[in-house]
């Protein structure tokens, strides 16, 4: 299916980084853009550096949502105590 293709691909900019907020916002009750679907211009990333290493890591584990998670609850920040 071309829409299935084209959403998932490396050149859909919104689809990996919109996927990693949502997951991170399971984890920590806020996404990194919040609210979780407001993704523009307009509505900045609290940590960008963050959101886009998690993107880019999420893409390159070929959209792994496993690896996604495992890669957030095994962080530092995941870590600390509230």
């Amino acid at each position: 299916m071309p829409f299935v293709d084209w959403l998932t691909s490396k050149e859909n900019p919104l689809f990996a980084k919109s996927y990693a907020n949502r997951v991170w916002s399971y984890f920590f009750h806020r996404g990194i853009i919040d609210p979780v679907d407001d993704i523009r211009s307009t509505n900045p990333p609290i940590n960008p550096a963050l959101l886009d290493a998690l993107t880019a890591d999420f893409v390159q584990s070929k959209f792994d949502v496993r690896h996604l998670m495992r890669r957030i609850v095994t962080s530092e920040t995941y870590q600390r105590s509230s």
